[in-house]
């Protein structure tokens, strides 16, 4: 499918459940394939579409675009957007209200607070380490035994990780769509 390298709100639909998803982008077709890109790599942030994608496979989702702009600012594209939720109700959207999307900066002031709180105290790269969080550290490692640098696993331990590891990937089955989209990319 090609489309507009313009402005735009868009749906993506489940062809199998009739499940939508809203969104708005300032470049359409770069928007589908990054969403593409992103599920091929199991790595989409939106756990619901990453879901029916390896649920039902490579052709069960449907990206159209209800409405293209000339030119559009970030603050038209969702007002735009959030006229289509309340028009369609989709069910795959994690953040019903796109002035709250965590990607444009939306939280509330109360999750700003709340997230604020919780990273204080912890070092950053570029940020030094409060007294007090040093003198508790010290605290809780004296008289522990720490692995020695440069520690090698034995022969016997790496062969019963690897038999672990093994075992755990090994048996665990593959759906239909999710095998045929195996083979098309190993090109069997």
């Amino acid at each position: 499918m090609d489309f507009d390298a313009a402005p735009g709100v868009y749906v993506i639909t489940c062809n199998v459940t009739g499940e939508r998803y809203v969104g708005s982008t300032l470049n359409c077709r770069k928007r589908w394939q990054s969403h593409l890109s992103l599920l091929r790599r199991n790595a989409h942030t939106n756990w619901l579409l990453q879901g029916l994608w390896e649920r039902y496979g490579d052709g069960c989702l449907r990206f159209r675009v209800v409405r293209y702009f000339k030119t559009a600012t970030r603050r038209k594209l969702i007002q735009a957007e959030r006229i289509v939720i309340d028009r369609v109700r989709p069910s795959l959207n994690i953040v019903k209200d796109p002035d709250r999307s965590p990607s444009l900066g939306g939280h509330s002031e109360e999750t700003k607070k709340k997230i604020g709180d919780a990273h204080r105290g912890h070092t950053r790269p570029g940020h030094p380490c409060p007294e007090h969080v040093k003198t508790k550290l010290s605290r809780d490692r004296k008289g522990k035994r720490l692995r020695p640098l440069g520690y090698r696993h034995s022969e016997e331990t790496k062969a019963k990780i690897g038999a672990s590891n093994s075992k755990a990937l090994k048996g665990k089955p593959r759906s239909e769509a999710r095998r045929a989209a195996h083979e098309r990319r190993m090109g069997r």
